[in-house]
């Protein structure tokens, strides 16, 4: 659903700026605009339906609705549409002033946001397959993650309440939280594709595994016999 959501927004954005430039369309920068935030919240959406499918598809199907409630890997992804989803919703109707204004609109939103980015990229991050004694790395992302999401949070708060905004220490470590974000953006993936190429030697494969590939390799011998029987035939 996502998808289609976003091929969509992404054509009538395309669209809506070809003709603001020949022809001149009315309320096209709202439509635009809306466009824009629709396709960005299908983005979102897209990275948490990923990791959404792979933690249900990680559960037993005979223990889905017990273990489901206990799957951790599956809150970070219903969290993350639930935020697109509110997030969404805001802008779009500021865009439209479908509501009367508030002033404290703008810090909801903007912290509605920046925690829909940060259980987006959670859910992207979870999708790695790490090893075992690999999987610290996974938590120390989420740790920094959602720390560098509850300060900013904080920050918003304070500037809008008591007008606070240049607290030169909170925004180092917001920096130094940044970077470490950045820094298990880029070793998650790497270990994922290392973890990746231990599996395929260690693991131990299940018995539908092994069926399938008996099934296969007979499926083959019985063609190659034919081919040889054919091959003898003709000479």
């Amino acid at each position: 659903m996502f998808l289609y959501v976003h091929i969509v927004s992404v054509v009538l954005c395309a669209f809506l700026g070809i003709g603001e430039i020949i022809v001149g369309v009315d309320d096209s920068l709202r439509v635009l605009m809306t466009s824009a935030v629709i396709a960005l919240a299908s983005i979102c959406g897209l990275s948490c339906a990923a990791a959404l499918e792979k933690a249900v598809s990680e559960l037993p199907h005979s223990k889905l609705q017990v273990s489901f409630k206990r799957n951790r890997a599956a809150i970070y992804p219903l969290l993350g549409i639930l935020l697109t989803l509110i997030s969404a919703i805001q802008m779009i109707g500021m865009l439209w002033e479908l509501f009367e204004f508030r002033f404290w609109w703008f810090p909801v939103l903007a912290i509605t946001c920046i925690f829909a980015v940060a259980f987006c990229h959670i859910s992207l991050l979870s999708l790695a397959r790490l090893s075992p004694h690999l999987r610290w790395a996974f938590s120390l992302g989420v740790i920094a993650i959602l720390t560098v999401a509850i300060s900013l949070s904080a920050i918003l708060i304070c500037s809008f309440r008591w007008n606070v905004f240049s607290i030169d220490w909170i925004w180092r470590g917001i920096a130094v939280g940044l970077i470490f974000v950045a820094m298990m953006t880029v070793v998650i993936p790497i270990l994922h594709l290392v973890c990746r190429n231990e599996m395929r030697v260690h693991r131990k494969l299940t018995l539908g595994e092994i069926n399938e590939e008996i099934e296969r390799l007979e499926g083959r011998l019985l063609e190659l016999n034919g081919l040889r029987e054919a091959r003898l035939t003709v000479t």
